[in-house]
């Protein structure tokens, strides 16, 4: 049986304060690899992970984040493809208006995708359109960075890591969980 979240709660997950669990040093991940960091919310109610993985080419990334429900697995909330393939949008009605004008186009190589009610991660769009991340409830804002390092820490932002300080997080080219 499939599990779904209403789209309130989903945004809730989004917004809500997280902090990391497993706080040890992580290298940036080569191609091919992946980081999977397990994060909790403050009132310890829920329980994510976290991934930071890139295809066999080297630029592509993905960042994605489940929530985890104990009895019915990941329920996948946001992600942000960076220099990834393109994406196409449901030719679909869309359950949220602001979402029509995004209906059936293809959103270029850096796209975010956030959890749609009855659609999961299937409506992405370009991470330049970042009104759509308030039209949609989420409280964060997320400006797009070239560098890898610095997206992380902006992507981290996004998804409300508290704690250690996200820009404490990524030092150089090593991904530093640990608390100072």
């Amino acid at each position: 049986m499939d599990i779904e979240l209403s789209q309130s709660e989903a945004i809730d997950l989004v917004n809500s304060d997280k902090v990391v669990k497993n706080p040890i040093t992580h290298s940036f991940p080569g191609p091919g690899n992946e980081v999977i960091l397990k994060l909790e919310s403050l009132d310890h109610m829920n329980i994510f992970t976290l991934s930071i993985g890139r295809t066999r080419f080297e630029l592509a990334i993905a960042y994605s984040i489940h929530h985890v429900l104990k009895r019915s697995g990941n329920i996948p909330i946001i992600r942000l493809d960076v220099d990834a393939h393109s994406h196409k949008n449901p030719d679909a009605e869309p359950p949220l208006e602001f979402l029509v004008p995004l209906r059936n186009i293809r959103v270029g190589e850096r796209h975010l995708h956030v959890y749609v009610e009855g659609f999961g991660l299937s409506w992405a769009f370009p991470v330049t359109n970042t009104d759509f991340l308030r039209q949609i409830g989420i409280i964060s804002e997320y400006n797009f960075i070239e560098n890898h390092i610095d997206n992380t820490r902006a992507f981290l932002r996004l998804i409300n890591v508290t704690n250690p300080i996200p820009e404490d997080l990524i030092t150089g080219e090593i991904l530093s969980f640990n608390n100072r």
